[in-house]
This record gives C-alpha cells, structure tokens and sequence, in this order.
C-alpha cells in the first residue's frame, strides 16, 4: 500500500495534467488528499471556480471505487505570510497520515513551483510528461472560444464547462479577461518590463472601514480600499489623498483632525493580475470626530462605511489583495 499523498493546486479547471498527478497518488489503493488553494476568492480571469465547483469537475473523473481515497480540503491563500500557509497544509494533511508517512506529488514547472520545497519530511513524487499543458491557456482560450480549448480536458470537466457558459458569471469573466489582455497589451509595447506604483487608503471610523465598490473591468463590483494610480510628478501621500478624494468625495487637507500614516508596501509578484503592480498603503484614522460622509466618484461605483469584522469575513468581496491587506493591517493597528 502507498504511503498518503498530498496534491496542492488551484485547478482552474482540472485537467489532464492535474489528472494524471492524482492518478499517480491513487496508484496501489493509496489515498490522496488535494488541496485547493485560492479558497474564498471571488471569481476572476485567473481564478474563475469557487472550490466547491472545483471538487465537483474533480470529483466527476473518479470513479466510485477512487471517490473514498480522494479527500478535498480547500485552503485560503497567505500571499505575504508563506510560513503560515505551510502550516495551514501540513495541520490539514494531519488526519490522512495519521501518524504516518506522508508524500507530496507535484511537478517542477517554474518559479510557481517554489512551494513543492517548503515541506520538509515529504519526499516528492514527481510525474514527467505534463510539459505543454497550461492552465493560463487553456483558461483564455475557454473565455474567447478559441478551437481547441478543451483538448486537454476531461470529457465530464468539458461538458461542466459548457453548461457553466449559460451562466451571468461566464459573461462577467469574459468582460473581465478582455479588459485585462488588453491592458496588458498596452504595456507590452514599453521597452522595458513594466512596474507600475500605485495608492491605497485604509480609512477607518471606530470598528467601520471605507470601502469602493468598483465601477469597470477589471473587477467590476468587487470591493476594493479607495486607491490608484501615481501620477507624474506626484509624491505617494500626495496621491494618496487625491484618490481618497476622486473616489470617496472625503478631502484630507491641511488642518483636518485626521492624517495619513504610511503603513506598508505590498509587492507580491502575483497580487494583481493587471501585472506588476506595487502599492504603497496608507491609514487614516477618523474615528475622533462624526462619521464623514461619502460618496462614490472616478472609477468607483459607490463608496461606503462598511463594518470591519463583516469585511474580514467576505474575502470573496474583494478585488486583487485587498482582503489580505486590510486583515494584515488591521490586525497590526487594532
């Protein structure tokens, strides 16, 4: 009998080089358990399938003898705590060793493989003859119905795929896929890889946050912390409080009660997926004096108080990062 195995992914969708590193780990009665990442996300080009969505297409491959040895546990991301993601999948992967040895299956691809070293004690088993299959591709070629988008697919992931294109959120994603490809294609012209800065704001009032709700792709009706981008010739807090303004109608300036405290720069290579994006976040505390009005303006759709543990339970409302951001940060300043 195998040893238990673990296989980590997102699985947007699952396809055949997912299936066959299952297979592996379900070789000789062994048991696997798959962790899916990404878990609480709202849907985007990037990640377009809740987990529960994402267990349904994997779970419709297995037959009924292999359904009872695959266990499927989904996992938030941690993008800027990676030790505290790797505890979170080793105390999962806990009761399927059961006190015994445990292996990781996995594949070295690229840089996004870096995680397959993070555990130690689990051998790796590793499974050739995946090259040439991408989820990036075949998640684009899905949404502008390129011929060929399903060759590396599963006949029963296939027809759940077809049936998912009758829905609202496949129009939504659409939308969304063409706004980025062509934002990124604008900056594909520039001689040099582009990093572009922008601002966020976390203003609070007591327990409530300021939060935007954005108006246009990418991420049309996401929730987001009021920000954008740096103009030339502009310093950040300068920045900073302009878009504070454009977005909320809440004005910042010299002699107000209030003031904004740089509080962190967030920089992970995979926060947006526009691209390289970093953005430097400032606080600003208004909780000495009456709840300021606001009112959604520029890029946002409406602006509004939200209460602070309500957001950080909906991390399925948020665009990009900005869930991890608020919870790093409020977690620090509360």
């Amino acid at each position: 009998m195998q040893p238990p195995s673990v296989l980590i992914g997102r699985f947007q969708p699952f396809h055949e080089g997912h299936a066959r590193l299952l297979a592996a780990g379900l070789e000789g009665g062994g048991e696997v358990l798959v962790v899916l990442g990404s878990h609480g996300r709202p849907r985007s080009p990037r990640n377009p399938f809740t987990s529960a969505e994402r267990e349904a297409m994997i779970r419709s491959t297995l037959s009924p003898s292999e359904q009872g040895r695959v266990y499927v546990v989904p996992v938030e991301d941690h993008l800027y705590d990676e030790e505290r993601w790797r505890q979170v999948v080793m105390s999962v992967a806990k009761p399927i060793a059961n006190g015994g040895p445990i292996r990781l299956i996995g594949l070295r691809k690229d840089n996004t493989s870096a995680y397959l070293d993070d555990f130690t004690g689990w051998p790796l088993l590793e499974v050739p003859g995946l090259a040439g299959i991408s989820g990036s591709d075949l998640r684009a070629a899905w949404l502008e119905g390129k011929q060929g988008w399903d060759r590396h697919l599963a006949p029963q992931v296939r027809e759940w795929l077809l049936g998912f294109e009758a829905t609202q959120a496949f129009a939504w994603l659409q939308e969304e896929h063409l706004a980025l490809k062509s934002y990124r294609e604008r900056w594909s012209r520039a001689p040099y890889v582009p990093v572009l800065v922008t601002v966020d704001v976390l203003a609070r009032h007591l327990d409530s946050v300021l939060l935007v709700r954005r108006g246009k792709a990418p991420g049309k009706g996401l929730m987001a912390l009021p920000g954008g981008f740096l103009d030339p010739g502009e310093r950040l807090v300068e920045a900073a409080r302009r878009e504070l303004l454009e977005e909320t109608g809440l004005q910042l300036g010299a002699g107000h009660s209030s003031f904004l405290e740089p509080m962190g720069v967030f920089d992970h290579p995979l926060r947006s997926e526009r691209g390289r994006m970093i953005s430097h976040v400032y606080r600003a505390d208004l909780s000495g004096e009456p709840l300021p009005r606001v009112v959604g303006g520029d890029d946002a759709a409406s602006a509004q108080w939200v209460p602070l543990g309500e957001a950080l339970n909906h991390s399925e409302w948020f665009f990009d990062d900005h869930h991890e951001i608020l919870s790093l940060l409020t977690a620090t300043t509360a």
